[in-house]
């Protein structure tokens, strides 16, 4: 039986009105009238579904039917087919944790527990529930156990459900505590406190104040050289740590002022463990920074969960010195083996260890002439086939404006300060609304540059090109001035705004990061959908809902379009991501209509 059903069911048995129900319980009656139409189903630990349980009983109690109590109604509604029990939605939430914090194969995993891949897309979207939650998490437990089988895999389950690596080296207790940690209603939570608790920390964070703790103005570099033999071998863990420290000493303490090159894919969650050692780090960074010497950091995108957000923590507030260039590889490493290599004016280190085995890895640190010119050789190397990463939001939030030009019919202007303070953001408003045909105004106003009849594609002191006017306006001619611009990103705002024959280009360059219109654009369609829903619903969301519902729409879109590129071999390419990522939704669509 069904919730609608059963609930009708009890409307006759009780002989009571809708109106009376609604009285009783506090529920609308548009409300109540999705629920008997199968519209709408109420969340087992909603208020809603409480005050309907206890209204029914009530009305029972008065027309003196015992068989029927509160408990009784709460229990046949949660034995609905179609109910969505805390149990169930927790079973949903821990599932697609784990296909995104492992990686799941989708394809093998319906081939192993015998899914349709439309069903596994359903339970997962929340439109279907499995018919028996604990065989479905059985079956969920049993392909991960065995699928997951190297130590990074292995440390990657042990991270997500919270025990130790060694808990789980064999099969049998793997399958247990995984299929444990689906059932749990708390499992699916451990990423969002993580995540709050960095969002807070870099919503409160101040420079100036984080300066002042570190006294980051009060440290002296010392012009004492660091007493360091021409080269030193360290082994584990500890070593390694205090072969982090002899860099940065070396590196502080030498006359060079050559810029710094740093690479890690080395396990980030012990060291941090050692307090001692993390604020040591932290200084030396702070005072390597204070000698003013330029840092091109390599990142490794390829970590777990939460070595990313300890290694967000930790950078962040470095960044904000603005002498920090970010790299990052392109496509994932191995999993076997860990590297190391830092590199400066004074000294080299490098490193490496067997994954999951990185406490018995071996590292060499060198102020050799000969040496310190192989490594920085192999760290330059390493740098030309790297894409470089740039903050704009760090940029953002120090600077208001981004905008530096901006153009129209008539032509172009430049404001070299950005558009950065309210008048002048209030006055673009004022002036596009007075006369959307002329943007020469604001450069008479403001007394910047203005350019009459050009477009802006091409200019080269700007980080961000983003046309938002018409279809086809990006053509040829312009994606060759883009290319050669130094710009990083080009993002369509406008619906197609550029030739295809241009857009093919601009994906081939490197260095641009391309975002087509069909993903960037989605969240106008988005926020219709939602006013939609809040129509039909007789409902009124705030700004900051529905920015929120926005803010969430815009990076699932981001994560599908970049997670379909990269799981079919095209690396970060946000435009074939984005078909594929469509492709797929349309097609299993189709697949749950019956059309094939």
């Amino acid at each position: 039986m069904k919730f609608n059903e059963q609930l009708n069911a009890y409307i006759s048995q009780i002989s009571c009105t809708a109106k009376e129900l609604c009285a009783l319980s506090g529920i609308s009656q548009a409300t109540l009238s999705r629920y008997r139409n199968c519209e709408r189903i109420p969340e087992s630990d909603s208020s809603a579904f409480e005050e309907l349980c206890s209204a029914i009983a009530e009305i029972a109690a008065e027309k003196e039917i015992q068989s029927i109590t509160a408990a009784s109604v709460k229990q046949s509604f949660i034995e609905c087919e179609d109910f969505i029990s805390a149990d169930r939605e927790s079973l949903r939430k821990n599932f697609n944790t784990l296909i995104t914090a492992l990686n799941i194969n989708l394809t093998r995993l319906c081939q192993y527990t015998n899914y349709d891949p439309s069903a596994i897309f359903r339970i997962r979207s929340g439109s279907r529930n499995p018919g028996d939650c604990e065989q479905f998490a059985s079956g969920i437990a049993a392909f991960t156990a065995r699928e997951m089988q190297t130590q990074p895999e292995i440390a990657a389950v042990a991270e997500l459900i919270g025990c130790d690596t060694d808990d789980i080296r064999d099969i049998s207790p793997r399958y247990t505590l995984l299929k444990n940690w689906l059932l749990s209603q708390s499992g699916h939570g451990a990423a969002d406190g993580s995540i709050s608790k960095f969002l807070n920390r870099l919503d409160e964070f101040d420079l100036n104040e984080y300066i002042n703790i570190i006294r980051f103005n009060e440290l002296k570099v010392p012009s004492v050289p660091f007493q360091l033999p021409s080269g030193k071998t360290y082994k584990g863990i500890s070593e390694m740590m205090e072969s982090e420290l002899d860099f940065l000493k070396a590196t502080v303490l030498s006359k060079s002022d050559e810029a710094v090159i740093m690479y890690s894919d080395m396990p980030m969650t012990e060291m941090a463990k050692n307090e001692d050692f993390a604020k040591k780090w932290m200084f030396g960074m702070a005072m390597m920074l204070k000698k003013g010497l330029h840092l091109y950091q390599i990142h490794n995108i390829d970590r777990s969960f939460d070595e990313m957000m300890l290694g967000l923590e930790s950078w962040i507030p470095m960044y904000m010195t603005g002498q920090i260039s970010p790299y990052y590889f392109k496509n994932a490493q191995n999993g076997i083996f860990l590297h190391l290599l830092k590199v400066s004016g004074a000294a080299a280190l490098a490193g490496e260890a067997i994954a999951g085995y990185h406490s018995d890895g071996r590292y060499y640190l060198t102020k050799s002439k000969r040496e310190l010119e192989y490594y920085r050789k192999r760290a330059e190397e390493m740098l030309a086939d790297l894409d470089e990463v740039y903050y704009s939001l760090i940029k953002l939030q120090r600077e208001y404006g981004a905008l530096v030009r901006a153009s129209g019919p008539d032509g172009y202007v430049h404001d070299p300060d950005g558009v950065n303070t309210d008048e002048k953001l209030n006055f673009i408003l004022e002036m596009r609304a007075k006369d959307p045909m002329h943007c020469k105004p604001y450069a008479d106003k403001f007394g910047c540059e203005f350019v009459a009849g050009e477009k802006c594609w091409g200019v080269k002191d700007v980080d961000v090109y983003m046309p938002a006017a018409m279809q086809n306006d990006v053509r040829m001619e312009s994606a060759e001035k883009i290319a050669v611009s130094g710009v990083k990103y080009y993002i369509e705002v406008a619906n197609m705004p550029t030739t295809n024959d241009a857009l093919n280009f601009l994906r081939q360059q490197k260095g641009i990061i391309v975002a087509p219109s069909k993903a960037v654009n989605a969240g106008g369609v988005g926020v219709s959908a939602l006013e939609m829903a809040q129509n039909s619903e007789r409902l009124v969301w705030t700004a900051e809902e529905v920015d929120a519902q926005l803010h969430k729409m815009m990076k699932t879109i981001h994560k599908e379009s970049a997670d379909a590129a990269a799981e079919y071999g095209l690396g970060y390419d946000l435009v074939a991501g984005a078909n594929i990522a469509g492709f797929k939704k349309v097609a299993e669509a189709m697949m749950e209509q019956g059309c094939f």
